[in-house]
Protein backbone atom coordinates (compact mmCIF):
# COMPACT_ATOMS: atom_id res chain seq x y z
CA UNK A 1 0.00 0.00 0.00
CA UNK A 2 2.67 2.00 0.62
CA UNK A 3 4.51 1.74 -2.90
CA UNK A 4 0.82 2.64 -4.20
CA UNK A 5 0.53 5.94 -2.39
CA UNK A 6 4.06 6.85 -3.44
CA UNK A 7 3.53 6.33 -6.73
CA UNK A 8 0.23 7.88 -7.26
CA UNK A 9 1.91 10.98 -5.23
CA UNK A 10 4.70 11.08 -7.67
CA UNK A 11 2.57 10.99 -10.53
CA UNK A 12 0.19 13.50 -9.58
CA UNK A 13 3.45 15.62 -8.59
CA UNK A 14 4.80 15.16 -12.29
CA UNK A 15 1.57 15.68 -14.08
CA UNK A 16 0.84 19.10 -12.03
CA UNK A 17 4.38 20.26 -13.01
CA UNK A 18 4.19 19.66 -16.65
CA UNK A 19 0.74 21.12 -16.71
CA UNK A 20 1.98 24.39 -14.70
CA UNK A 21 5.48 24.52 -16.68
CA UNK A 22 3.60 23.50 -20.20
CA UNK A 23 4.81 20.28 -20.91
CA UNK A 24 2.55 20.43 -23.81
CA UNK A 25 2.44 22.73 -27.22
CA UNK A 26 0.19 25.58 -25.72
CA UNK A 27 0.84 27.15 -22.84
CA UNK A 28 -1.75 26.15 -19.83
CA UNK A 29 -1.43 29.29 -17.84
CA UNK A 30 -1.95 32.74 -19.80
CA UNK A 31 -0.01 36.11 -18.94
CA UNK A 32 -1.88 38.21 -16.80
CA UNK A 33 -2.97 41.62 -18.44
CA UNK A 34 -1.04 44.82 -16.19
CA UNK A 35 -2.46 46.11 -13.42
CA UNK A 36 -1.35 49.78 -14.81
CA UNK A 37 -3.07 51.66 -16.85
CA UNK A 38 -1.31 52.98 -20.21
CA UNK A 39 -2.80 56.21 -20.23
CA UNK A 40 -0.48 58.90 -20.35
CA UNK A 41 -0.81 62.11 -18.27
CA UNK A 42 -2.52 65.38 -19.56
CA UNK A 43 0.39 67.57 -20.56
CA UNK A 44 -1.44 71.05 -20.39
CA UNK A 45 -2.09 70.82 -16.54
CA UNK A 46 0.13 70.01 -13.54
CA UNK A 47 0.21 66.82 -12.07
CA UNK A 48 0.23 67.66 -8.32
CA UNK A 49 -2.49 70.26 -6.60
CA UNK A 50 -0.08 73.85 -6.09
CA UNK A 51 -1.01 75.02 -2.96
Amino acid sequence: MFWFLLLTMAVVVAAVTLAVVGGGGGAVLQDVEPERLTDPLPANRPVAATA
